[in-house]
């Protein structure tokens, strides 16, 4: 839970929050690509480096442009309390959250203002598209994710892209630092936030593009850990609801409208393989005592 720091100041219009942990050529890309924002107000970048044994502030120092950049170096507490840490350390009105793995576009900050000045107290974010499309374990995980906003009706906005009001974020309490698993953190924030009668705004617009390696035994841990993240958003008051089974079968038929017959069956073999982990993760929870916090800060 974040709590309210002492006034900074600073006139600062807008703190972008990005966690980082242990990859410094990843963060790299996406501060030259924070850097390129196209955003008339003052800007500052805050990047929460989660106790990683590859420091971010050399990686910050390297990347020229006219935004500031300040590094907070914290022991190894998990993507919400980073992301908590950068809030509470924010000098701007409105924040915006990325992640070290993503390469927000130019006129992302612009567009996430535009929606939060249509909705000034709503929790807006924007598209995230997968920019590994060879890496095809990537491309199923942000088939799987855009399914899940899509399910949601509106009700889910993935972290790496989202935006709010400082003092609206403070109030909320933040992210649920106790949460069990690096995945589902932001889930929980979403559910949380409408619960409490908060607007959930999606702007099109505001585009991300996440570069996220994954291998096939990555990609059944992400997914295992999303299931055990899943099962304690389930059993949260107010939490969202499981998937029905025509939400699987759709899931699954998904990659036979838009794709060649040989590739869609690789792809929808490779959504069942994640199902089957999230099913596990699921399971484990109820086998083994997950610990409350995991050595990563970004699915």
């Amino acid at each position: 839970m974040v709590n309210e720091p002492d006034d900074k100041g600073g006139g600062v219009a807008w703190s972008v929050i990005v966690p980082s942990y242990n990859r410094p050529d990843q963060l790299r890309r996406c501060l030259a690509a924070l850097q390129q924002l196209c955003q008339d107000e003052a800007i500052e970048i805050v990047v929460v480096d989660d106790g990683g044994e590859r420091p971010a502030a050399p990686v910050a120092q390297s990347v020229p442009g006219g935004i500031e950049v300040r590094v907070i170096r914290q022991a190894n507490q998990g993507p919400a309390a980073a992301r908590n840490t950068g809030a509470r350390a924010a000098r701007g009105q409105w924040l915006a959250f990325t992640d070290d793995d993503c390469r927000p576009e130019p006129q992302w900050l612009s567009d996430l203002e535009a929606g939060l000045a249509a909705n000034p107290k709503a929790l807006v974010g924007g598209r995230t598209v997968n920019a590994l499309p060879r890496n095809q374990w990537a491309e199923a995980t942000q088939m799987l994710v855009d399914r899940v906003i899509a399910a949601t009706d509106g009700g889910f906005l993935p972290t790496c892209n989202l935006a709010v009001r400082r003092d609206l974020f403070i109030e909320s309490g933040g992210y649920d630092e106790d949460f069990p698993t690096a995945a589902g953190e932001d889930r929980a924030f979403c559910d949380g936030w409408r619960s409490r009668g908060g607007q959930i705004v999606l702007v099109e617009n505001a585009v991300v593009r996440h570069e996220h390696h994954l291998t096939a035994v990555s990609f059944w841990r992400q997914h295992a850990n999303y299931g055990a993240a899943a099962r304690q958003v389930h059993r949260r008051p107010g939490g969202s609801a499981p998937w029905t089974l025509g939400s699987y079968v759709s899931l699954l038929s998904d990659p036979f409208r838009s794709r060649p017959i040989p590739s869609a069956v690789m792809m929808s073999a490779r959504l069942l393989l994640s199902q089957m982990a999230t099913g596990w993760g699921m399971l484990r929870t109820l086998l083994i005592r997950v610990p409350s916090r995991q050595k990563h800060t970004a699915a």
